[in-house]
């Protein structure tokens, strides 16, 4: 309320010029349908939508604890909206892209040479990073009346661990840092990710269940385990291959209905409440 009109005005034309492409892409698509399909199998088609929008709905209702179309009305109305209108958008995007689903010229098979050219030229993707999931425990000197008891806590950490005492256990029970809640926990690591190299050094060249040495810093002393070292590693064709052949397929279909969608573009005339203004 507190906008004059031009400022009101200008916002809106904002948002309308923001969502003016999609909606003519939209527009183009429905005409289109609506110029092939009779209009009784348009029907037929808004019919098989209203089970699946009604889902919609009660998920919506769900997610925002509601219960009727009235208390969920009045709710959306602060973001602009209705239940009418998620319904015309929801029928509108599912048939324009049912449509042009049906008229895109997508692949039903895709060759092994190509999934196997596109593996060789995508190996990357396909190769996991050696790293680490190691734990750490922290004993720091201000938590423990200075160097000295923090050097008495680390040293019986030590001897536990000496005598096969659970890491785990001895984080959750004597280190300090906030990684104790997680039983010492700092989940995976990858190599070169690390600022300490030296620190990230030793870890790397420790084994599964290995331990490092204990490190002193200026506040604190540290030990660190290894829980598991996996070595860098690309998965074989065979595990891959029908992940590459859905990315194949996707692929094939976007660049089918991108050039549909130019097709149709190209024929269609499209004339919008801003054309005076780019004229003028």
């Amino acid at each position: 309320e507190s906008l004059s009109d031009e400022q009101r005005q200008e916002i809106l034309e904002k948002q309308v010029k923001g969502r003016l492409d999609k909606y003519i892409e939209q527009e183009i698509v429905v005409q289109a349908l609506k110029r092939k399909i009779p209009e009784d199998r348009q029907q037929v088609i808004e019919e098989s939508l209203k089970e699946p929008f009604a889902e919609v709905i009660a998920n919506i209702k769900k997610d925002r604890s509601i219960t009727t179309d009235e208390e969920l009305n009045l709710v959306l109305s602060t973001e602009g909206l209705s239940v009418d209108l998620l319904r015309e958008s929801f029928f509108r995007i599912q048939m324009v892209n049912g449509y042009l689903s049906t008229i895109s010229e997508a692949p039903d098979t895709i060759s092994r040479v190509e999934m196997l050219a596109y593996y060789k030229d995508h190996r990357d993707d396909f190769t996991t990073k050696e790293r680490i999931r190691w734990q750490e425990l922290v004993v720091l000197f201000d938590s423990n009346d200075g160097r000295e008891g923090a050097e008495a806590r680390m040293t019986e950490v030590v001897k536990q661990l000496q005598k096969d005492a659970d890491f785990a256990e001895l984080a959750m029970t004597h280190s300090n840092a906030l990684s104790a809640e997680k039983r010492g926990d700092m989940g995976w690591l990858e190599r070169g990710s690390l600022a300490d190299k030296e620190l990230e050094e030793q870890l790397f060249s420790l084994p599964s269940s290995g331990m490092t040495k204990v490190f002193v810093r200026e506040d604190r002393f540290e030990i660190y385990r290894v829980v598991d070292h996996q070595e860098a590693r690309t998965t074989p064709f065979q595990e891959k291959q029908k992940e590459i052949e859905q990315r194949l397929r996707a692929e094939k279909a976007r660049v089918s209905r991108q050039k549909v969608m130019q097709d149709l573009r190209a024929r269609a005339s499209v004339v919008t409440m801003f054309d005076a203004e780019s004229k003028g």
